[in-house]
């Protein structure tokens, strides 16, 4: 596979036809099992990596990814009745969570509604956890990127703007573009 990841493996074809299931083996037990890529569970066609959630590697890797969406959830879930708001010299309030929901701002009781959720998705299975922790992340840290840049952009001047575009512009130069470009292409 000369170090590509695993995933970018496409399995050969071949004119084999897939073995019979097992008489033994209850569907039922694989119903929330990763088959291989490009092969049917119970089949011989692709001999790549166990990815039986019940055996193997991929009982570990499901296990983890399960695990963390139950943490991410419980985090969120906790985290919102903690504060949110310290108090500072300019700022003498603290607020939670919960009191800022309460105070009007409704889109807040989606957080912990989203931990509930990615708490149920963790006790599912592996795959709606992946799914699911991956979309309400990438969610959340795009909501979190656009309220922030909000607050700044009231209270910032130009200069600052500015810094920030130039330190995002030398950061877009100092990457080798090109070469990765290159390689993937190889590959």
């Amino acid at each position: 596979m000369s170090g590509r990841p695993h995933w970018l493996y496409t399995p050969p074809v071949t004119n084999h036809t897939p073995a019979p299931p097992a008489a033994d083996m209850d569907p039922a037990e694989h119903a929330d099992s990763d088959p291989a890529p490009g092969s049917l569970p119970g089949s011989a066609v692709y001999p790549g990596p166990n990815r039986d959630e019940h055996s193997g590697p991929g009982r570990i890797d499901a296990f983890v990814r399960r695990a963390l969406a139950c943490i991410a959830g419980l985090g969120l879930v906790v985290g919102f009745f903690l504060n949110w708001q310290q108090s500072t010299e300019i700022n003498l309030e603290s607020y939670t969570g919960l009191e800022l929901a309460l105070k009007g701002r409704t889109a807040i009781w989606a957080i912990p509604a989203v931990g509930g959720i990615l708490i149920a998705l963790g006790a599912w299975g592996r795959r709606p956890a992946l799914l699911g922790s991956m979309l309400i992340g990438l969610a959340l840290l795009l909501v979190g990127t656009w309220q922030t840049l909000t607050y700044l952009a009231q209270t910032i001047g130009p200069g600052l703007w500015i810094t920030a575009g130039a330190a995002i512009v030398a950061l877009l130069g100092g990457i080798p573009w090109q070469r990765m470009f290159r390689n993937a292409r190889s590959d």
